[in-house]
């Protein structure tokens, strides 16, 4: 027989619901953080090894850049920040071949904003971004 539903019922319904879908949002924060540091990585790296201004490597480059992406006012950015996602991406370069990773990227469109971002700072060479990109591409057209 089926218990009469009771407003401890109900409250104990509603904060496991509530508990359950926390901890999702929490999971997608951290992939989506983690691929994005893996990303800046990326481009870091590609601009090292592609830039028009090649020669200017290590700390100072980190140093300018964490500089400029000050000066538009985007926050996370430190010299310490920047050469962790250098060394995150240099440490995973694999990381794109991950399933929830292209799950991710395809779900939130962010195949447009690599396409566009790999077209501006790193051109049109055969890089790691490119091919990231275009096999995105090719998995979300069959989907």
């Amino acid at each position: 027989m089926k218990q009469p539903a009771t407003i401890e019922n109900l409250i104990s319904v509603i904060s496991e619901t509530d508990r359950f879908f926390k901890n999702q949002a929490q999971r997608q924060v951290n992939v989506a953080l983690t691929l994005r540091n893996w990303l800046i990585g990326l481009y870091i790296v590609e601009y090292e090894l592609n830039g028009a201004d090649r020669a200017e490597y290590g700390e100072k480059l980190i140093d300018r850049l964490s500089a400029q992406l000050k000066t538009k006012k985007l926050r996370g950015f430190s010299q310490r920040s920047l050469q962790l996602c250098r060394s995150f991406y240099l440490a995973y370069p694999q990381i794109q071949q991950s399933m929830t990773v292209e799950s991710y990227l395809t779900d939130f469109e962010a195949i447009t904003i690599l396409q566009s971002l790999t077209a501006k700072f790193i051109g049109p060479k055969n890089t790691s971004a490119n091919q990231i990109s275009q096999s995105l591409t090719a998995k979300s057209s069959t989907a």
